[in-house]
C-alpha cells in the first residue's frame, strides 16, 4: 500500500514564510500591527508631500515677518520665562495702582 509520491507542490514565498515562522500569532500581533501602521504612515507621508494640490504656503507682510524674525532669537523657554515675569511684573504693579485709588478714594479714616 505504501506508493512512492512523486508530486511536489510549489509553494510561494509568502507561504514559505509563513511555514517558517515559529512564534504563533498571540506573540506576533503587536509587532505585526506596529508595522502595518508604520507602513500606513508611510504611505500617507508619501501622499501628502506627492500631491500637487498641497502646495499652500502662507504669506506674510513685512511687518509680520520683522516680528517673527525678533521673537524667534534665542531659546523659546527663556523667552517663555521672561515674558511670564514681565506679564506678571505688569499686574503687580497695576493692582497696587488700584489699591492707592481705593485708598485715595476712601474719604473715611477712623478716629485714633
Amino acid at each position: 500500500f505504501a506508493r512512492t509520491c512523486t508530486f511536489r507542490p510549489e509553494i510561494n514565498a509568502t507561504s514559505r514564510y509563513l511555514d517558517t515562522e515559529q512564534r504563533p500569532l498571540h506573540e506576533r500581533v503587536g509587532e505585526l500591527q506596529r508595522e502595518r501602521r508604520e507602513k500606513l504612515r508611510e504611505a500617507k507621508m508619501r501622499e501628502e508631500t506627492d500631491n500637487p494640490d498641497l502646495t499652500f504656503k502662507p504669506a506674510i507682510n513685512d511687518r509680520s515677518a520683522k516680528i517673527a524674525d525678533r521673537t524667534a532669537q534665542g531659546p523659546v523657554t527663556k523667552r517663555l520665562v521672561e515674558n511670564s515675569e514681565a506679564s506678571l511684573q505688569r499686574k503687580l504693579n497695576r493692582m497696587a495702582e488700584i489699591e492707592m485709588e481705593r485708598e485715595e478714594e476712601q474719604s473715611f479714616r477712623p478716629a485714633p
